[in-house]
């Protein structure tokens, strides 16, 4: 409870200092306006000692207490974008940066555009692409070290100046830019401090407060990081890894969501766009679920890059991103406590693998909600010999591909010690490529062997959105929830 109290005395605090701000209206210089500068340096005193764990619990928190604590001000005048690209540029990282940056200034081909061809090789890409493309290798790097070395180039000015510039006009910069503040925050201590003593305290805790899940997200990741350092929480979220919510309580679960091909954590958990009664949820189980499942719980969420097509880059496969997601998993503390999965298409497929691969994680799995999730492959897969580079996900999503089926009855022989395994599956057809139309995961792809397998009336994309609390979907959900808590006090009542 350290952190609420901090936060209670200097909000009397500072309520004892506005009160007798206002009273100086009706003061004459002497002894009253002495008692009142006395007052200031208190407040501002205590403010100062403010440790940084407890600064960071406050920006958590949003608070506003946050604005009045003295940090370092970063220059009045951001830089501009031209002179972000050379301080990014600039910074020593390792032998590999000269090339990351010869690398951001080279036309690649973006999987959208299909006409690219040789002739676009010698154009220049814009500038926002430059930008996001070294910000992209810099997540990479600071997943990996040099915390240190980057702080004591002035990295987190330039962040600063990156989200400052680019809050509104580039998504992609500002969450690349928050992602590479947070891997640096969780390395040590002189990290974590250096950005509690700065003008990122006041940010984040603006952040957290904003009416946007992309800033909420990864200005709360920041401060968990931080907090993973600074008061031994144990408790990382790597790069791929976000908290939608943690119960005040200690939670009993973990819950997982796991987005499909092309999908991600601020798109696919979204609610659909078409419910008259109920206002649209960015998130819905940030939303709803805490309302809705009276068990103290905590939501994460694993966020992935997948294609349609392939143009560059390393090749990632089931098996790859299921390593990466070990390590991120066990970082952030999954498999201390139960652990139930929540997938769409593609994310169950991963989400097999992956238990595949961690028998530990196995064991603590006590349910997983299939939604949508091509078993046994999807005919959409067929039009990918219309492109000319199908990306690996789209090819291990034929029908009666190899590696897809190896990967299903092999899950199959591992999957009965979980208790509760739901399915669903869309009824209506999504729009396709050439004007044509089609059920992406017909049930009989969609249908796992064991548990029930609920029809819903909706296409492929939208499945995972219901439109409200009182949505089909959403109720299948949440039965399924119930009967994974249900399962979980039985099985403790048996085995105290």
């Amino acid at each position: 409870m350290e952190h609420r109290d901090t936060e209670n005395e200097l909000v009397l605090t500072l309520r004892c200092g506005l009160v007798l701000a206002r009273r100086r209206k009706h003061m004459m210089f002497g002894t009253h306006h002495l008692r009142l500068r006395q007052v200031s340096l208190r407040l501002r005193t205590v403010h100062e000692d403010v440790n940084p764990a407890s600064r960071f619990r406050l920006a958590l928190k949003g608070s506003a207490v946050c604005a009045h604590i003295p940090t370092v001000s970063f220059c009045d005048n951001p830089r501009t974008p031209l002179q972000l690209e050379e301080a990014v540029k600039k910074l020593r990282v390792d032998d590999e940066w000269r090339d990351a940056v010869i690398w951001s200034a080279s036309h690649l081909c973006d999987e959208s555009d299909l006409a690219c061809g040789e002739e676009m090789i010698g154009r220049r890409p814009s500038q926002e692409v430059r930008l996001n493309r070294l910000l992209t290798v810099l997540v990479t790097k600071s997943e990996n070290g040099y915390g240190k070395e980057l702080v004591e180039q002035d990295i987190l000015s330039i962040l600063f100046d990156f989200c400052t510039q680019f809050a509104a006009s580039n998504r992609g910069i500002l969450i690349n830019a928050m992602k590479v503040l947070a891997n640096i925050v969780a390395q040590n201590e002189i990290c974590a401090v250096a950005v509690a003593n700065s003008e990122w305290l006041q940010r984040l805790a603006a952040m957290v407060s904003m009416n946007s899940l992309e800033e909420n997200l990864l200005a709360e990741k920041v401060c968990i990081n931080a907090l993973s350092v600074l008061a031994n929480t144990a408790v990382r979220l790597e790069t791929d890894v976000y908290q939608l919510y943690r119960s005040e309580e200690e939670p009993a679960i973990d819950i997982i969501f796991v987005h499909g091909l092309r999908g991600g954590v601020f798109r696919t958990w979204r609610a659909k766009d078409d419910s008259q009664n109920f206002p649209r949820t960015q998130c819905w189980p940030r939303s709803w679920l805490p309302c809705d499942v009276n068990f103290p719980i905590r939501i994460l969420a694993l966020d992935y890059v997948s294609s349609l097509l392939h143009f560059r880059g390393v090749i990632q496969t089931l098996a790859s991103r299921s390593l990466r997601f070990q390590n991120q998993l066990k970082a952030a503390g999954i498999g201390t406590r139960p652990v139930v999965f929540i997938c769409h298409s593609m994310g169950g497929l991963l989400v097999k693998r992956l238990l595949l691969d961690d028998a530990h994680l196995l064991r603590k799995t006590i349910g997983i909600l299939f939604i949508a999730t091509p078993h046994r492959g999807s005919p959409f897969a067929r039009y990918a010999r219309f492109a000319m580079r199908p990306a690996d996900d789209v090819v291990m999503l034929s029908l009666q591909n190899e590696t897809n089926r190896k990967l299903h009855e092999d899950f199959l022989k591992k999957c009965y010690s979980i208790p509760v395994i739901c399915s669903m599956a869309e009824t209506e057809d999504s729009p396709l490529i050439l004007h044509r139309k089609g059920v992406l995961v017909p049930s009989e792809s969609a249908f796992f062997e064991r548990g029930p397998l609920y029809h819903i009336r909706d296409i492929h994309l939208n499945i995972c959105k219901p439109s409200g609390p009182d949505d089909n979907s959403y109720g299948v959900i949440l039965q399924f929830l119930h009967d994974v808590i249900f399962c979980l006090k039985r099985s403790q009542s048996h085995h105290p």
